[in-house]
């Protein structure tokens, strides 16, 4: 059977996605509401590279946004405070909220 999609086809409606509104979930982070937005593959490869900063760091400081805007909650000068938090409740949502926008299971992926 012959496929009449071009590679320039494929390659076009692939690399337009970049232009498509990202997904996002609204997570309660000790009492108040952060908007997890679903990440890009370049925030994804910038994680994997920074072996410095633990995991669980890297997406707090990556994906959570002051809901409705392009604002980021945390930057680089929060670090030392996020490894300080503790874990609770939120985690499991937070990893929650990862899993159904990446489509990947976070703890197995930090296992890995």
């Amino acid at each position: 059977m012959k496929n009449d999609v071009s590679r320039n086809t494929i390659r076009a409606a692939i690399l337009n996605a970049k232009n498509t509104e990202r997904k996002s979930k609204i997570v309660d982070f000790f009492g108040q509401a952060i908007e997890v937005k679903q990440p890009t593959i370049g925030q994804l490869n910038a994680m994997s590279e920074d072996e410095k900063t633990p995991t669980l760091v890297t997406l707090l400081l990556e994906y959570c946004y002051v809901p409705g805007t392009k604002d980021k909650v945390f930057d680089e000068a929060d670090k030392s405070e996020l490894l300080q938090l503790p874990t609770g409740e939120w985690l499991g949502q937070f990893n929650k909220a990862l899993e159904e926008l990446t489509g990947v299971n976070v703890e197995v992926a930090e296992k890995n």
